[in-house]
């Protein structure tokens, strides 16, 4: 069973400051240690492109982009696993997931910037999302904020 999240938090910095902290390689293992510690992302950043979320051990996620809009707007549409090197598009497992949708969008409030995060997951994963997504934003603002 799919479920929808949404997360939305309001940061007293701009659009640019909040995209680089969400997506340079130091703030981006920052404020990610909420869903694994290591985290990391290597994305060519281009519509089609290929991104890769891994973990310390070099094992996660493998994405593509279907909008890049810098500064305002970017979704990630998951494709498969990498696990001890393999890539795994396929499997009965990957293919209950495949396609699903993870969107980050950034846009001018009052003077603050209003970080929303929009996502499908499967229901076993719904309360571990929410924990790190909830942590993890509030990183976001502590560092956008300093």
């Amino acid at each position: 069973m799919m479920e929808h999240l949404n997360f939305s938090i309001s940061i007293a910095a701009s659009p640019e400051k909040i995209w680089n902290i969400l997506w340079s390689p130091d703030t981006y293992t920052e404020w990610t240690k909420f869903f694994t510690e290591g985290s990391k992302i290597q994305s060519d950043w281009t519509v089609g492109g290929r991104t890769l979320f891994i973990d310390s051990n070099g094992d996660g996620l493998i994405a593509t982009i279907l909008v890049y809009l810098p500064h305002c707007s970017v979704i990630f549409q998951y494709q498969g696993l990498l696990q001890g090197g393999v890539e795994d598009l396929t499997s009965p497992e990957v293919q209950q997931w495949q396609g699903l949708l993870e969107q980050y969008s950034l846009a001018e409030v009052n003077g603050k910037t209003v970080l929303n995060v929009e996502l499908e997951t499967m229901e076993d994963y719904k309360y571990m999302m929410e924990q790190a997504f909830e942590q993890g934003l509030q990183r976001v603002r502590e560092l956008a904020e300093q």
